[in-house]
């Protein structure tokens, strides 16, 4: 099951969705060479993301060569967020009442890719995630998802769209894109809360 978000964004959307980069990666491009799915059961599909990184004119090297850490999660203000990113960094202007802006995480990944995880906190202990990512050049994302546990529909939110995943647990996981940032909002809050807040980005 593919699922597109944009133009050369792949979804294969999850029961326990995970957006991450490997712990390390070779050289400084980051290109897909391909996707792999397999059914694992009638109910459940793998999905393995392939990365190759080529410098421009020349060959990409082989497995194993040579590697570059990506950087760790550091917390930081909202302020040195904006700094530290390579891009226009985007702040939600409509918050459910009672939440506030809890912690900013900024990560380096291969350069000039970078993530940054907002984490918004209610009076109740509830929480969500607003998690941001930059994408030059091709990009692609994978995942294992259970058939059974998941609802997947598009969604509209102001000049937004993309994919709304629904979890028998009440949680939900939305994915977009624009002007080149992959943007996720995750957490047990209800869908119109979620449109509110997309909305006012």
């Amino acid at each position: 099951m593919r699922l597109a978000i944009a133009a050369g964004i792949m979804l294969l959307l999850a029961g326990t969705i995970s957006v991450s980069f490997p712990t390390k990666a070779r050289a400084l491009g980051v290109k897909i060479v391909n996707i792999v799915e397999t059914l694992l059961s009638g109910t459940q599909m793998n999905v393995r993301t392939e990365y190759k990184h080529n410098e421009p004119g020349q060959t990409p090297p082989g497995e194993g060569i040579r590697e570059v850490d990506i950087g760790q999660k550091i917390a930081v203000s909202i302020d040195e967020a904006r700094l530290a990113s390579p891009y226009p960094l985007v702040i939600p202007e409509y918050l459910p009442p009672g939440f506030i802006l809890d912690t900013v995480k900024f990560q380096e990944m291969v350069k000039p890719i970078a993530k940054v995880t907002m984490r918004f906190t209610g009076s109740d202990a509830s929480y969500f995630l607003f998690t941001q990512v930059n994408t030059p050049g091709e990009y692609a994302q994978g995942y294992g998802y259970d058939l059974e546990d998941t609802t997947v529909e598009d969604f509209i939110a102001g000049e937004n769209n993309g994919k709304l995943v629904t979890f028998k647990n009440n949680s939900i996981k939305l994915f977009w894109i624009k002007q080149g940032v992959i943007y996720t909002l995750e957490g047990a809050i209800p869908k119109e809360d979620a449109m509110k807040i997309i909305e006012s980005m």
